[in-house]
């Protein structure tokens, strides 16, 4: 493998975990909530997954992890169809979250080597450490990797993807999701 095939490996495993990090964003986004339940269960309540309101009734931090990572897949979905309109619309939140935001570069020593680490600098309550990390590697993804390296949204699940480095582009994240699609069209056709 040469320098050039190696480094784009380096970056595809890179995004496929950044996709990973954005489809449990919203997971995560409960648990934080749920575990400000447990240190103050008389002033927060406690949430699950298939109740309907649970993006008003998050806690502060936690809002903000859920609003940025739906803002990330919806700008990556507009740029996917070139909406430069719905693009600007879904980087509106990640501007204002960003906004007063601080990245700094710092060396750290680790496993008896130096490397290069990004930090935020900002009170935790105002930059929740997790969607600042989902805003850096966007800003990553958009900046250094795009044009090569496609993200996808899934049209049946939502969820985001690594578009395969060859062949057809595919609009599912899985064949599974695919047939699903396929399934829901003809029996609307039927209708």
């Amino acid at each position: 493998m040469n320098k050039i095939d190696a480094w784009e490996s380096k970056v595809r495993a890179h995004m496929n975990q950044f996709a990973r990090q954005v489809n449990d964003a919203l997971g995560f986004a409960i648990h934080h909530h749920n575990a400000s339940y447990t240190q103050d269960p008389k002033h927060v309540s406690l949430l699950a997954f298939d109740d309907p309101k649970w993006p008003e009734k998050l806690t502060k931090p936690a809002k903000k992890i859920a609003r940025v990572s739906i803002a990330i897949k919806q700008a990556i979905r507009a740029e996917e169809e070139g909406d430069q309109q719905a693009f600007d619309n879904a980087m509106q939140p990640i501007i204002e979250f960003t906004n007063g935001m601080h990245v700094r570069l710092e060396w750290t020593r680790s496993e008896g080597k130096y490397q290069l680490q990004r930090n935020h600098e900002g009170p935790e309550e105002e930059y929740p450490f997790y969607a600042s990390l989902l805003v850096l590697d966007l800003a990553d993804y958009l900046v250094q990797y795009n044009e090569f390296l496609h993200l996808g949204i899934c049209r049946h699940c939502a969820k985001l993807y690594l578009k395969p480095k060859h062949g057809a582009k595919s609009r599912y994240c899985s064949r599974a999701c695919g047939q699903k699609a396929y399934r829901e069209r003809k029996k609307e056709a039927e209708k």
